[in-house]
């Protein structure tokens, strides 16, 4: 076997030709491709696999022992290693291989390498900076496939083993085939869905991820999630703005914390899908406890997931259970316990309460208050299946305000007020008699949507949600 030295040497200057500062993060606008490297490492993102960085102000520092992939101009894969890193940034790799192979290129790091032409940044197999090079003489020159998203999250889940970042439009993303032009990559006209993944665990808790992008125009911005291994969401946050990271450009988001999710929802599938819903808001009943009431076909599967895994139940519930009688059930969830599900209650309820006679028509039922001087211009969407919801209560001043739940078009018959006070709670129960006093809550100002769920007979829990 015949041992090939190469002297590697990185010119990545991201030599800053403008700076946009806002308050929710920094935008570093490189013109060049090129940059110079530097032997300094930040070690708080060491990583195992891959140990390079690039810092906010845009340095790139290789780390010795971290793996590259070379390959010949027939597309045959070599293993390559850096051996040292000098003051002056310049890193020393070894590549072994039989023969004299006639190489093409390098591509750093290893893991992203899938051909002589192609990177892959959807494996969620390394984090960093992802560089390639035309390989001519033993002097290299490495340029970066496009652009750098350095992300600090605070607090990282401990299931967490992945970070994706998506855009927040489907567009077409290179798909990370390259060419070599005059020794730089040019990865124009290889269109294709290409998402970043990359590897992420709670020990990068509070330190910068370098996520590598295809260089794009990302009109409405793009959402980051936090995933663990079966695919679940644990952590989901969507910017808004527009990204131009078209060209090379290094991109610092504002520091983020993990946010633990507060809005739970059920899905019920069955075979008739004559009871099922996709969507079904569960109703805060407790510190730690969330339900809902309702009806549910025999041989129904029930998903229970939260606000991170709406668009992603399939993978991303807490919770399936099954029941096989057609019934009314109870479907809890304990997020102190993670741990719930369905509970028979009684036999199919056609409309709340057992009653043929109940307001279940479009706007049947309204929120009235001392909020809208006791009218009726509050109506509650039904949703079929013991649910309603109200959106946009808009309340100009904070105070405590007096409310029944009430018949829109005929007087206060089919009314429900007080049984808990909700007080600041902005849930509780109430007692469904149109004789029951009023209900009281205490709000600040704000827009709130309000959840209603018919429950044992003639008790309904409802929850305030300020938005």
């Amino acid at each position: 076997m015949k041992k090939l030295a190469y002297i590697l040497v990185a010119a990545l200057a991201f030599a800053a030709c403008q700076k946009e500062e806002s308050q929710k993060d920094i935008l570093v606008d490189e013109g060049l491709n090129t940059f110079t490297f530097t032997a300094s490492v930040d070690n708080n993102v060491v990583d195992a696999e891959t140990k390079a960085t690039l810092s906010r102000g845009g340095v790139f520092s290789w780390a010795e022992s971290d793996a590259l992939k070379f390959y010949d101009t027939d597309g045959n894969a070599y293993d390559a290693v850096i051996t040292a890193v000098d003051g002056e940034g310049v890193a020393t790799i070894e590549v072994t291989a039989a023969g004299n192979p006639t190489f093409y290129s390098a591509i750093y790091p290893a893991a992203v390498a899938v051909g002589k032409n192609k990177v892959n940044i959807e494996a969620a197999l390394a984090k960093g900076p992802v560089v390639v090079a035309e390989v001519g003489s033993g002097s290299l020159t490495f340029h970066h496939i496009g652009s750098i998203i350095n992300i600090k999250i605070n607090d990282i889940p401990a299931e967490t083993t992945k970070m994706e970042i998506a855009p927040a439009a489907p567009a077409e993303w290179n798909a990370g085939i390259f060419s070599f032009t005059a020794g730089v990559p040019d990865f124009s006209g290889n269109g294709g869905f290409c998402y970043p993944v990359v590897p992420v665990t709670s020990a990068d808790s509070g330190v910068d991820i370098s996520v590598p992008i295809f260089a794009a125009n990302y009109a409405g911005g793009f959402t980051i999630k936090l995933l663990n291994d079966a695919g679940r969401i644990l952590y989901k946050k969507t910017t808004t703005k527009d990204y131009d990271l078209s060209g090379t450009k290094l991109l610092n988001m504002k520091a983020l914390t993990y946010e633990a999710p507060t809005k739970f929802y059920v899905k019920t599938t069955s075979a008739s899908g004559y009871w099922d819903k996709e969507c079904v808001r569960m109703i805060q009943t407790g510190a730690n406890t969330y339900s809902v009431q309702m009806n549910c076909d025999g041989g129904s599967d029930i998903f229970i997931f939260d606000n991170y895994n709406t668009d992603n139940i399939s993978e991303g519930y807490l919770n399936k259970g099954h029941v096989d009688g057609g019934n009314f059930y109870e479907i809890s969830w304990n997020t102190s316990t993670n741990s719930g599900g369905p509970n028979y209650i009684s036999s199919t309820r056609d409309t709340p309460f057992w009653n043929g006679e109940y307001p279940v028509e479009v706007n049947g039922m309204c929120l009235s208050g001392t909020f809208n001087s006791w009218g009726i211009d509050k109506p509650f969407t039904y949703n079929n299946n013991m649910s309603w919801v109200l959106e946009g209560l808009d309340i100009a001043s904070a105070g405590s305000y007096a409310f029944k739940i009430r018949k829109t078009q005929d007087a206060w018959s089919y009314g429900a007020g007080v049984n808990s006070g909700l007080g600041s709670a902005l849930y509780g129960s109430l007692k469904g008699d149109k004789d029951a006093g009023d209900a009281s809550v205490t709000l600040s100002a704000g827009t709130y949507n309000v959840y209603l769920n018919a429950t044992s007979d003639w008790y309904y829990n409802i929850m305030f949600e300020k938005q």
